[in-house]
């Protein structure tokens, strides 16, 4: 009896194993693809995303700024050749400068121009200081610029700097050059050379010296690129021989006299740019 009943157990678990078996394996295998087919959708998505960088939310239809274009042409101002011009040049003109920029509105023929200088003024003080303005009163560069059109914009710094590290002082330079185009976009930009000092100066001064000038000058001179900004360097008119400020031209050592600042404007008179036949 208890072989009977050990053989039916026996075949009762065969069969259940039989059943079960299959179905154990029917059931891996469908979790199985089913995972195989999840892990291929998400690496879908993931290549999709590194295909597609436009913004979700934008359905305007406006192309985002990684959707390819044409090349639109930069439309550049024409370069200019230097030319004469009349005083009336200079009615709209702006003169930026220290105390040679002073000596330029002292002595100089060109009144009409508007002349924001002071003796000592320099590219690091420039930005803070409020300096008197005929007919305008005591103000400060930045509200001068935004209350007034300039077509022509004549700077001179640099000189008062020469103590000053000279990359530093030329960043601090191209960053007002900057602030001129942003505040007077139409305006013609002079950069002007920095005036020598004698011989006898620049020999026996570590700081205010030719060298320490002509550096300095050479780095503003990349500034211009003959369209919007222009070099001028006026110490072809002063210089001797050696490139120094011709001590007949100063009594000091580094101003010129009074009586050369009308032959400076004449000088500025003949190196102008004139857009458009308008002056």
């Amino acid at each position: 009896m208890r072989k009977k009943i050990s053989a039916i157990l026996f075949y009762f678990f065969f069969l259940i194993s039989c059943l079960l078996i299959p179905l154990i394996y029917l059931y891996v295998t469908l979790n199985i693809n089913a995972a195989k087919n999840t892990s291929l959708s998400v690496s879908s998505i993931s290549a999709a995303q590194k295909q597609d960088t436009t913004t979700p939310s934008d359905t305007s239809g406006t192309p985002s700024d990684n959707t390819d274009r044409q090349d639109i042409p930069d439309t550049e101002v024409p370069m200019t050749e230097m030319t004469t011009v009349d005083a009336d040049y200079f009615d709209d003109a702006l003169m930026i400068g220290d105390s040679r920029t002073v000596g330029l509105k002292e002595y100089g023929t060109l009144g009409n121009a508007t002349f924001y200088c002071d003796s000592g003024l320099s590219i690091y003080d420039l930005e803070n200081k409020k300096i008197m303005v005929d007919g305008i009163g005591k103000v400060s560069i930045s509200d001068l610029l935004a209350s007034h059109t300039y077509h022509k914009i004549y700077l001179m710094l640099g000189i008062n700097e020469l103590g000053y590290d000279v990359t530093q002082t030329f960043e601090k330079y191209a960053s007002f050059v900057n602030f001129l185009q942003t505040m007077q976009p139409d305006a013609i930009i002079y950069v002007e050379a920095n005036l020598h000092v004698t011989a006898q100066r620049s020999d026996s001064d570590k700081t205010f010296n030719n060298a320490n000038i002509n550096a300095f000058n050479q780095k503003i001179s990349t500034l211009a690129d003959q369209r919007t900004i222009y070099y001028l360097d006026i110490n072809e008119l002063f210089d001797d021989a050696n490139g120094n400020l011709g001590t007949q031209y100063s009594n000091d050592n580094a101003h010129p006299l009074g009586k050369y600042y009308a032959v400076w404007c004449d000088w500025l008179m003949e190196h102008a740019v004139v857009r458009d036949g308008k002056s």
